[in-house]
């Protein structure tokens, strides 16, 4: 479906497309977490005059039911919630979200153009697009499709025959999208997978191949770019570890990565800062941190001994350049806190 009556004005909706598994949703972020954040206060209430249309969740899905207010869904912080207000800050044209996401979905299977499997996840999010368009032109709304926000693979890595055919599959994934919205130029966005979380950590060697597929494709294609996370929060909490997920800071500053990211692309970028994530301690205001966030150090393990000794419970992120010691066990749920390490 083509654009209707595109233009370069600034009364031309920018519609971008936000779709992949449950990084994408927002797992394991939480809405009342975002005062915590004062960067992104706010961002727990409707944005009024972001358009929002959406389809989230696997087995149980969430809709919007055409067109509303963004808005967090489900208690769960997306990244389009600060990607919208940073670009709106940033642009005079009125946007709109289209917002696809299921966790525990695969690229190879669910996502497939050619031969979806499972939950069919590329026909359900086509259909999406197509009906939220084909609303704009019933109220013969201008707009144009923007870009194309994908952050997916933790799937993938798990089957041995998509891992090695990552890249393969998001080459075809990027060419269906442009043949069947009609959209030739579509810019893509593709987000680095978290391996800063215990799971993430533990399936580096497997995340490292899908990270690999997707750069092969961002290098070879002028109009898909790689969006780097490592410098993003995440939170470490709870048997899992968050699973592979963020959390709630870390999927604001995700966000963040998206806007400016796209900002870039049309040259209207201004210089990120950055944010840090907060721990359980005592973190008031003083006159050496006035924000009263507080800023862990980054920490390089030599050994084993060296963490046991450190009285420490935070785990290196691979942004130091160290595997995690043996001897370093995981913080308890007690301990639980948001951490960051800077590069």
């Amino acid at each position: 479906m083509a654009a209707r009556c595109a233009d370069a004005g600034t009364k031309t909706l920018r519609v971008f497309i936000f779709a992949g598994q449950s990084n994408m949703e927002g797992a394991d972020s939480k809405v009342k977490d975002i005062q915590r954040f004062p960067p992104f206060a706010g961002l727990d209430m409707p944005q009024d005059k972001v358009l929002f249309s959406y389809n989230i969740g696997r087995e149980e899905k969430t809709t919007s039911k055409g067109w509303v207010a963004l808005q967090p869904v489900g208690k769960m912080v997306g990244p389009e919630l600060s990607f919208a207000r940073r670009v709106s800050q940033n642009i005079e044209a009125p946007i709109a979200i289209i917002k696809c996401a299921a966790g525990g979905t695969t690229l190879g299977g669910d996502w497939n153009p050619d031969d979806p499997s499972g939950f069919k996840l590329y026909p359900l999010a086509l259909q999406l697009i197509q009906s939220s368009l084909a609303e704009l032109d019933r109220k013969n709304v201008a707009y144009r499709i923007e870009g194309f926000m994908w952050h997916q693979g933790e799937n993938d890595m798990f089957s041995k025959e998509f891992k090695p055919n990552y890249g393969k599959n998001l080459k075809n994934f990027l060419a269906s999208w442009r043949r069947d919205l009609k959209t030739p130029d579509l810019k893509f966005y593709i987000g680095e997978l978290c391996t800063k979380t215990i799971w993430g950590m533990d399936n580096r060697e497997n995340m490292y191949a899908i990270r690999a597929g997707q750069k092969a494709v961002t290098d070879s294609d002028a109009l898909a770019e790689y969006i780097p996370t490592s410098h993003d929060a995440v939170e470490i909490g709870g048997g899992a570890g968050l699973h592979y997920h963020y959390g709630t800071l870390g999927q604001l500053e995700h966000g963040v990565n998206y806007a400016d990211a796209y900002l870039r692309t049309i040259g209207l970028h201004r210089e990120r800062k950055r944010t840090t994530g907060t721990s359980t301690r005592n973190s008031s205001p003083s006159s050496r941190n006035p924000s009263g966030i507080f800023r862990p150090k980054v920490i390089r393990w030599n050994s084993p001994a060296s963490c046991i000794m450190s009285g420490r419970t935070t785990w290196p992120s691979d942004t130091t350049g160290a595997t995690r010691p043996s001897g370093c066990n995981p913080p308890s749920p007690k301990a639980a806190r948001t951490w960051r390490c800077l590069r």
